[in-house]
């Protein structure tokens, strides 16, 4: 009884894993998406605040 619970915990223990793996791959890439558009924007800001200071 022990044993085939112990093979129920593992087999959910690689779903847990490998959902865990394919949540952290999309989870990397949005907030990689995330912070390149957020310095895209700040870099965006920046020089046009840079513009209007020097004009």
């Amino acid at each position: 009884m022990a044993f085939g619970s112990f093979l129920t915990g593992q087999s959910n223990w690689e779903t847990f894993v490998t959902a865990g793996k394919e949540n952290w791959g999309s989870f990397v890439n949005t907030a990689g998406n995330s912070w390149n558009t957020f310095v895209n924007n700040a870099a965006s800001d920046w020089n046009t605040f840079l513009t209007k200071a020097s004009a």
